[in-house]
């Protein structure tokens, strides 16, 4: 924190996490508090990130460590949907169309096609998040 205060950075990211424990451990908001009290007499801006998948983690994130905005990460591989309502006050949570997840798909699999490395480590992943959320909207639409 003091290297970021004397460095002239505009930006800090600071990852709740280390690196051994990925993402399987639950992230340290407090250490992002922490640091952002240490740089509080510079003009540093800190980022939190850590398991923020909609707008009530990123309000308790900001809220509970007075960082200066939010980056996220997973969440919006699993679901590029999940923080569309960040700037809505009304509480509603906008899933997107079928016709837009429809699109999305298409485009992610065009984009996929000539990147093998990329289609070997995380298609799988993004395949079950998009049948995860297929069947979410469809679950959706019926009850209407």
């Amino acid at each position: 924190a003091e290297a970021a205060a004397t460095a002239n950075l505009d930006y800090l990211v600071v990852h709740a996490r280390n690196a051994e424990q990925k993402s399987r451990a639950k992230p340290t908001w407090e250490a992002i508090g922490e640091i952002k009290q240490a740089v509080l007499s510079s003009d540093v801006k800190i980022i939190g990130n850590g398991n923020v998948t909609n707008k009530l983690d990123m309000e308790k994130m900001m809220n509970s460590t007075n960082c200066d905005g939010v980056m996220v990460g997973r969440s919006a591989m699993n679901n590029p949907w999940s923080l569309r309502d960040c700037s809505r006050n009304d509480g509603n949570v906008l899933l997107p169309t079928m016709d837009e997840l429809e699109a999305s798909i298409q485009e992610y699999m065009i984009w996929s096609e000539n990147r093998p490395a990329y289609l070997s480590r995380y298609k799988p992943f993004h395949d079950e998040n998009f049948n995860r959320l297929r069947r979410e909207l469809l679950h959706s639409a019926s009850r209407k």
